[in-house]
């Protein structure tokens, strides 16, 4: 049975000795062709006093770093060594100082050279050290790798198994160890968690003869004793130096010796795999910044905190804009949405730095759906853990206004009201609201002061198909082109979740079709479909003012030019130009009998019945943030993506856009380490500094995820990892992929909310077959965002 062994004196991290800097290797812009503009990666600030045993130093403490003006500057990686050893060695392990450095020369050589990244700067009184992230990180270059031991005797070697775990990797299911699919992480002997006790320990002392040997670790200049040890690490991005000790037992020889690295780094992990303990940490910093202002919690917490609704202004400042949607539509989407997460997880990480950002992989709700027969959509709803009101609460319902309510710590969230003449600080645009002055679209006149979702949209319980389950991402990581990745991974993989969350009222569509003589299976595409679109091209305006004594059925969106276009015969062209997807369905604009009803349609579209106001759920929308269930959702593409760029792109090329914020070289409002409290200069990301910031293949990158492996989605007949191959799909899953139908189409115009590229059933009466609206025209994302066609050109 392992022993925890007791903690012996730690080394003088003051002891004096030399520094040395290492420079990292500039990688080259792939995006750039003249040479005077190559770009270098982000690296780490690692820097501080620290013991050295032979060639190696250990590392202080570690800031991860980017020297930015414009672009990304070169960073530094330093390192410091010292010669005055100040060691007292445990009593049982070793006699005298003397022995353990008389045991260290026997065990390693000197190093005779910096090595491959290392600095040529030169001091008499420091030790020669190598870069891990350009050089082996062993002492000598004759090291063998892994758990090979570097031994004091010929014939005495002798080879450890060293398990390196946690509360997490106890209970494992996955064969991989964490952090084994990205390429960097073959350097080190393990990816360790911060703020988390992490277990060392020797796992083959049957290859050692009774009575055992004494057994020494020194992690981060601290020696302990015994089979296994525990450390906790508090420095992310850092890498630390791990030593094993093996001494006779009878002799007190060193007979074995062994000297590896490991990498501290946030994983972030499906929310349902949290401990309890780690999810209700998470739930309630949640809370904390959607309940405590960005002063208050910074004179608290310190400078990296910042309000939630900080992020929702942002949001919906660069969403909400009529000249363009600068958040999503293009390929600014994924960095951007990576960013802003990121941000937030490091206010989180101010309240409690235990926490790394969950994500929810809601294709395991899509899973469970299976036999529920008609009641499916609902059991979405009633069998996720997600909608508990301990957890981020419950779905709205009519009777309560759609407001999420219950005993849960996000019922009854406020919306920020009051607004209309706020400037963001932070994009330093004016803070959009709707008609109200509620901080949500324009469009959406939804009058609760309170957060809302709905479970139906325009009177249409949501279709399964609706649904993303593990085809969506499984035909998503089949898109080995950047810009057909980047354009694809808004729609049918993440999209239509926001409709499922959000949902719509106040516009009962499906009873209205209904008195039209209209099939509901042909009109439930309708369900898809938001304002967004009409109101950006200005075919339909908006309120900006409404008081608070205007009835509601006056505050409303609305075409006015539509009896212009009545005149002038241009209904149907309307129709298509507002929503293509769905004029262009088989007989979309006539009733069962074959009766043109387009007029009607085109007036249901423009809010012409006074029954007509659509009010949209929170989630729906540009201020989609001020739903707590927005953070965990965007980590679930930002892992489709580690994954797919891990896995490689066939081409990484960009699309002009028209539309800032979606081009390589856009400037961005994220701050240099997104602090903009220490970051005086204003430094502000590109989306290309971003675009390396991320990077999974780098070790820079600065969380990681758990794995990349979709159990529930093997058991559907996908590959584990998602990855294609021949696959044979069961279950309520096989076929869904029809979703996805013209995303590939660079030519397409972005249509609203999904409505062509989620493709609901509809049936032709003179071909009882299944067709699919639309499917050509849709690039579109959740708040239903749209613009420019894109055109292709090196960023």
């Amino acid at each position: 049975m392992a022993t925890y062994g007791a903690i012996a004196d730690a080394v003088d991290a003051d002891a004096e000795g030399g520094h040395q800097t290492f420079v990292g290797e500039g990688r080259d812009d792939p995006h750039r062709d003249d040479p005077s503009q190559k770009r270098s990666t982000f690296g780490f600030r690692l820097s501080g006093g620290m013991i050295a045993l032979t060639a190696v130093a250990l590392f202080s403490s570690g800031v991860f770093g980017v020297s930015k003006s414009g672009s990304v500057m070169p960073s530094s990686l330093s390192f410091a060594t010292t010669n005055g050893h100040n060691f007292h060695s445990h009593a049982e392990t070793f006699e005298e100082e003397e022995g353990l450095e008389d045991a260290e020369e026997d065990a390693t050589d000197s190093a005779d050279s910096c090595g491959k990244g290392c600095s040529t700067d030169k001091n008499d009184d420091a030790e020669e050290v190598v870069n891990p992230f350009t050089a082996s990180p062993y002492v000598n270059d004759d090291a063998p790798e892994r758990a090979d031991s570097l031994v004091a005797g010929d014939d005495q070697t002798q080879y450890s198994v060293i398990n390196v775990t946690n509360s997490y990797t106890n209970n494992r299911t996955s064969s991989k160890q964490v952090g084994a699919d990205y390429p960097w992480a073959a350097t080190y002997l393990a990816v360790v968690e911060p703020y988390r006790d992490t277990t060392f320990s020797l796992g083959d002392l049957g290859a050692y003869s009774s009575p055992y040997p004494t057994i020494t670790w020194r992690i981060e200049g601290v020696n302990m004793s015994g089979v296994s040890v525990v450390q906790a690490f508090e420095d992310v991005n850092r890498v630390y130096k791990v030593e094993l000790f093996v001494h006779d037992h009878d002799t007190n020889e060193l007979s074995t010796y062994e000297s590896h690295y490991v990498f501290c780094k946030y994983v972030r992990r499906e929310i349902r795999d949290l401990h309890q303990g780690d999810r209700e940490a998470f739930l309630s910093a949640m809370a904390t910044l959607y309940a405590t202002d960005t002063d208050t919690g910074r004179a608290q917490y310190g400078a990296q905190y910042k309000s939630a609704l900080d992020f929702v202004r942002i949001h919906n400042s660069l969403s909400g804009r009529l000249d363009c949607d600068h958040l999503h539509g293009g390929l600014g989407f994924l960095p951007q949405h990576a960013a802003m997460t990121y941000s937030l997880e490091l206010a989180l990480q101010s309240i409690d730095p235990s926490i790394a950002m969950p994500f929810w992989d809601y294709t395991i709700e899509q899973s469970r759906m299976s036999g529920n027969g008609d009641n499916a959509i609902q059991s979405w709803y009633d069998n996720s853990e997600i909608f508990q009101d301990e957890w981020f609460g419950p779905m709205g319902k009519d009777e309560d206004h759609f407001v999420v309510t219950g005993s849960g710590r996000f019922s009854n969230l406020p919306v920020p009201k009051d607004t209309w003449k706020e400037v963001d600080p932070d994009t330093g645009l004016a803070t959009v609201t709707n008609p109200w002055g509620l901080m949500r679209s324009p469009w959406n006149t939804n009058k609760s002061p309170y957060l809302s979702r709905s479970s139906s949209s325009y009177g249409f319980m949501l279709d399964t198909d609706l649904v993303p389950g593990c085809s969506s991402h499984y035909d998503i990581l089949k898109e080995e082109v950047w810009s057909g990745f980047g354009f694809s991974i808004q729609e049918a993989p993440h999209g239509s979740l926001h409709i499922l969350v959000g949902g719509t009222w106040g516009a009962d569509y499906a009873s209205y079709m209904d008195q039209l003589n209209y099939q509901a299976i042909r009109a439930k595409p309708m369900a898809t479909i938001t304002l967004a679109r009409i109101w950006r091209k200005g075919w339909m305006e908006c309120p900006e003012y409404c008081s608070m004594d205007t009835k509601p059925e006056d505050c409303k969106c609305a075409c006015t030019d539509l009896s212009q276009w009545e005149d002038e015969h241009k209904v149907k062209k309307m129709l298509s130009d507002m929503y293509p997807g769905l004029a262009s369905a088989p007989d979309f604009l006539e009733d069962d009998n074959g009766t043109d009803i387009s007029t009607e349609m085109l007036e249901l579209f423009c809010n012409t019945d006074s029954a007509m106001n659509p009010h949209v759920g929170d989630f729906m929308q540009s201020s989609s943030p001020l739903d707590p269930l927005f953070w965990p959702t965007h980590p679930t593409l930002d892992r489709l993506w580690q994954w797919r760029k891990i896995n490689g792109f066939a081409n990484d090329e960009w699309s002009n856009n028209t539309c800032s914020g979606h081009n390589y070289n856009d400037t961005t409002v994220w701050h240099d380490l997104f602090n903009e409290v220490e970051d005086a200069a204003g430094s502000l990301y590109s989306i290309a500094d971003l675009m390396d910031m991320f990077n999974p293949t780098l070790p820079e990158v600065p969380y990681i995820y758990d794995t990349f492996e979709w159990p529930h989605c093997a058991e559907q007949g996908y590959p584990l990892d998602l990855l294609p191959d021949e696959v044979v799909v069961t279950g309520d899953d096989a076929g869904w992929g029809k979703g996805t139908q013209g995303l590939d189409d660079d030519n397409q115009d972005e249509e609203t909310a999904l409505a062509s590229a989620l493709a609901p059933e509809v049936l032709d009466e003179a071909d009882p077959s299944p067709k699919y609206v639309g499917g050509e025209d849709s690039r579109t994302d959740p708040d239903g965002n749209s613009d420019t066609t894109p055109e292709k050109t090196r960023g």
